[in-house]
């Protein structure tokens, strides 16, 4: 976990390959993920996502938004990548 504000757990990465996108594996992977984060007590999953629109996309259509916080060690390894965060509902 990590953050000021509110605890964080990094979804270190989610791929779905070509020929199996569409299909709602990815959306049920994530769930099953911020399911598991919630049992641990985070607050927000933190995300870095890749450029890909694709990628971007498929965050959003589920929730996620620009994160609030910056992990500034992430986001000097890649910054590319945009930092993205998904909230936790109860």
């Amino acid at each position: 976990m990590f953050g000021h504000k509110y605890k964080h757990i990094l979804l270190d990465s989610l791929f779905i390959s070509l020929e199996h996108r569409n299909k709602g594996i990815g959306k049920r992977l994530f769930l099953s993920c911020a399911g598991m984060a919630q049992k641990w007590g985070a607050d927000k999953i933190y995300i870095c996502a890749g450029s890909a629109e694709d990628t971007i996309v498929f965050y959003y259509t589920l929730g996620c938004k620009e994160a609030e916080e910056i992990k500034m060690e992430l986001y000097e390894s890649d910054p590319r990548d945009m930092q993205l965060e998904y909230v936790i509902s109860d």
